[in-house]
């Protein structure tokens, strides 16, 4: 599943509908499952991106345990 939301971030151009679904259907994930991993996936970089392109900053407390 990291692979995959790697994928779909990094280069979605990249990726394969029908090899890469059926190796997450493989690892045990159901149809939902993985839709449920995609919407998130999708969604924060939704957001990551609306952020980046209006400077949004945030302040300490708001970046408290999370990496860069």
């Amino acid at each position: 599943m990291c692979e995959f939301a790697y994928l779909l971030t990094m280069d979605p151009s990249r990726y394969n509908e029908d090899s890469d679904i059926i190796k997450i259907r493989e690892s045990g994930l159901s149809d939902t499952a993985i839709l449920d991993a995609t919407l998130v996936v999708a969604y924060f970089n939704f957001v990551n991106r609306i952020v980046l392109a209006l400077g949004v900053e945030t302040n300490d407390a708001e970046r408290q345990g999370y990496k860069f």
